[in-house]
């Protein structure tokens, strides 16, 4: 651990993980990943707007056919997920276990973005193991199919880890805090690009072109108030479409 000198702030020094700590997050991963190695990943063949629709456009981006033909069913789902399975297939790593990986570097990154603030190693690493073994993850519906619910839980920690990581670094040298501003705004910008694509907020009134998107999303993700005014519309949508005058709760 590194000892802060008297003039230095809080945020200044960053405690950072011992030789001990790194080998117990080393075999807490290796067991996490090992644990679900033994689950099989299926995709229901006649699920053509969900499990088939991933793996066809996935295909297509490897073929380098973007999203293929134009139809009707192009743009139902938004890319990010067939890009996220096309990359993980070009580098060789079988789904599940990349969705895995990629969780486990999520929850590090948590427990690293709060180092300002949980100064304790040991407790950054107890955190590490409980965000890592989120019953969530290797639940029915995460591990067992080829849906985006496998990709969301570690991109919101990875949302949360790079505001975290930003704001609890606003007095140290802007090297600290660059690497985590540059996380949350490339998190922010998938995240909400998928939010926009999901109909849940829309802006204009109508279809933009999909580079309108990407544009907004990424602004947003370096944006002090764009970012979570959206996801506060999308809060509001969702409760306005669960509330008492739903189309669900007529007869």
């Amino acid at each position: 651990m590194v000892s802060p000198s008297p003039g230095d702030s809080p945020a200044a020094v960053t405690p950072r993980f011992g030789v001990v700590s790194w080998m117990v997050i080393v075999i807490a991963a290796s067991t996490k990943l090992w644990l679900t190695a033994c689950r099989t990943l299926d995709a229901i063949g006649w699920a053509d707007y969900d499990d088939h629709w991933f793996l066809r456009k996935a295909i297509s981006i490897l073929d380098g056919r973007w999203l293929g033909p134009y139809n009707s069913m192009t743009l139902i789902k938004g890319a990010a997920y067939p890009l996220w399975i096309a990359f993980v297939s070009r580098l060789g790593i079988p789904l599940l276990p990349a969705q895995q990986l990629l969780y486990a570097l999520a929850s590090l990154a948590v427990s690293v973005a709060l180092a300002p603030s949980i100064r304790s190693s040991a407790a950054r690493v107890v955190l590490f193991v409980v965000v890592l073994f989120n019953p969530m993850t290797f639940s029915d519906d995460i591990a067992s199919r080829v849906a985006r619910e496998g990709f969301y839980p570690a991109l919101g920690l990875l949302i949360f880890a790079g505001v975290a990581g930003a704001a609890l670094r606003l007095e140290a040298r802007r090297r600290d805090a660059l690497p985590w501003v540059l996380l949350s705004g490339v998190a922010f910008a998938v995240f909400l690009y998928m939010l926009l694509k999901s109909g849940l907020v829309k802006i204009g009134g109508g279809d933009l072109n999909p580079l309108v998107y990407l544009s907004l999303a990424f602004v947003s993700g370096f944006s002090e108030r764009l970012g979570p005014d959206l996801i506060t519309r999308a809060e509001n949508a969702l409760r306005t479409s669960s509330g008492p005058g739903s189309g669900s709760d007529k007869a």
